[in-house]
């Protein structure tokens, strides 16, 4: 008889803490999280990276475009349109590295940057398209944090 009434009060006790966590768990986990506030000086991007943020979010908004295709292999910007394929040249790899050729030489670096930068910031949106470009686009927290840091 003993041991029934603790096996029944430890698994209250424990129903207790379950219900506890089940309930509260997700508070306490974005309370850590944004324990440690961000200021305008810390900087969450390396300078590459940032700059290319800067680069996605400048055509994206200068094209009226809500997302971009950028080619893995070379760093060109591709279009659904014909119009615009043929209207612009637009190479990110060039742009990012200051370099006129051989863009396919910078491409694991340009691909290491890219993937740097967090989903946050810059989402991938999931598009099966031939040769498996970026299909991207900068989100409101990317822009808020390209804002804070021109400041």
């Amino acid at each position: 008889m003993n041991m029934g009434w603790f096996i029944i009060i430890l698994g209250i006790i424990l129903g207790a803490i379950g219900a506890f966590f089940v309930y509260y768990g997700q508070s306490i986990i974005n309370t850590k999280q944004n324990s440690s506030p961000t200021t305008t000086s810390q900087r969450i991007l390396s300078p590459q990276a940032e700059k290319l943020l800067s680069l996605i979010y400048r055509y994206q908004k200068d094209l009226g475009l809500n997302k971009l295709i950028i080619s893995k292999t070379d760093g060109t910007l591709h279009f659904d349109e014909e119009e615009r394929r043929k209207k612009y040249k637009i190479n990110f790899i060039g742009d990012l590295f200051d370099i006129k050729s051989d863009y396919t030489t910078r491409a694991n670096e340009f691909e290491n940057i890219m993937l740097s930068i967090p989903s946050n910031f810059l989402k991938t949106i999931p598009e099966t398209r031939l040769g498996g470009p970026y299909v991207v686009r900068v989100t409101e927290e990317g822009i808020a944090y390209l804002r804070k840091d021109t400041l």
